[in-house]
């Protein structure tokens, strides 16, 4: 598992110790939901939030990150974490905010995915990467990274808070950009 960054919409399931409503619950000693899968995440972003977990909100922020202390794995932007699958540093919304890159470990394509986490909130952001979100901790630098991520070409972006076109493409002239959906997840009636 590999968290782009923790704010609790993003780890909130993380272990069956989080009151969170419906969360479910494990056979895991640890309470952890995936016990046996590798925890990464910056060690920026685990320093910055284990010192601030009431600012993370919730009813009870400290027993999302509790859990993780002592199993939880820092990566640095650059790491391969897996064949083709590299973490990349995009700190702005979050000071250790990660992407995940993936790319065809043979060389074969050029092509490239790029999870974004909260790098992008809306596709409103892609036409003005200049939009920030209210919870960026560093607009500037949010809007930076934004900026890098919309120039990667031969990139499918996958922008989890995207309401349906989740996968898409920047598409570009000038210096002007829009959000190209690539296929189309169903919605909740199968659609």
């Amino acid at each position: 598992m590999v968290f782009t960054h923790l704010h609790l919409d993003h780890v909130g399931w993380t272990s069956d110790v989080a009151p969170l409503p419906n969360a479910p619950t494990t056979d895991s000693p640890t309470g952890l939901t995936f016990a046996r899968a590798r925890h990464l995440m910056s060690e920026d972003e685990w320093r910055y939030w284990s010192t601030r977990a009431a600012a993370m909100g919730g009813p009870d922020a400290e027993a999302v990150l509790k859990p993780l202390d002592g199993v939880v794995e820092f990566v640095r932007s650059g790491d391969s974490i897996a064949p083709g699958v590299t973490v990349e540093a995009t700190p702005g919304h979050t000071p250790g905010h990660l992407a995940i890159v993936v790319r065809d470990p043979s060389g074969g394509s050029t092509e490239s995915a790029c999870i974004v986490g909260d790098i992008l909130h809306s596709p409103a952001q892609v036409g003005d990467p200049d939009l920030v979100f209210s919870s960026d901790v560093a607009p500037d630098q949010a809007r930076a990274v934004r900026d890098r991520v919309l120039q990667r070409p031969d990139t499918v972006i996958a922008a989890g808070h995207f309401t349906d076109d989740v996968f898409g493409r920047v598409t570009s002239v000038g210096d002007a950009h829009a959000w190209a959906p690539v296929g189309k997840a169903p919605n909740a009636i199968g659609n």
